[in-house]
């Protein structure tokens, strides 16, 4: 199904994006900031920037936050604490990096695997 798909595609795109983060700055992005520092340039210490120049040399990691693509939150692309909340595309935990569909165990692709499982 090509909307489990995109959910995949950008699951996946994000991952790699935060992976990354961690790998320039040695931290995650905190909850608060994340789509901050993950759509902007930064410095090391993770201080952001509109403007790429040689003192925010990285990032942006991804050009905006997607939107979510299916279930109960379809078309929202805020971020929230790891647990589900209504209204939120993402759930994202900053001690791990990990990123899913915030979307409630009911919320299942056409196999019945819940969307966040992926």
């Amino acid at each position: 199904d090509a909307k489990s798909n995109a959910l995949k595609d950008d699951l996946r795109s994000m991952r790699n994006a935060i992976q990354l983060y961690n790998a320039q700055h040695g931290t995650y992005p905190t909850l608060t900031t994340f789509e901050t520092q993950m759509t902007r340039f930064s410095k090391a210490d993770g201080t952001v920037s509109d403007t790429k120049d040689a003192t925010y040399p990285f990032g942006p990691y991804i050009l905006a936050m997607p939107e979510m693509p299916v279930g109960t939150n379809v078309g929202k692309n805020t971020v929230t604490a790891s647990t589900y909340s209504d209204g939120y595309g993402w759930s994202y935990e900053p001690t791990t990096g990990n990123i899913k569909a915030n979307l409630p165990d009911g919320d299942v692709d056409s196999t019945g695997k819940a969307y966040n499982t992926y």
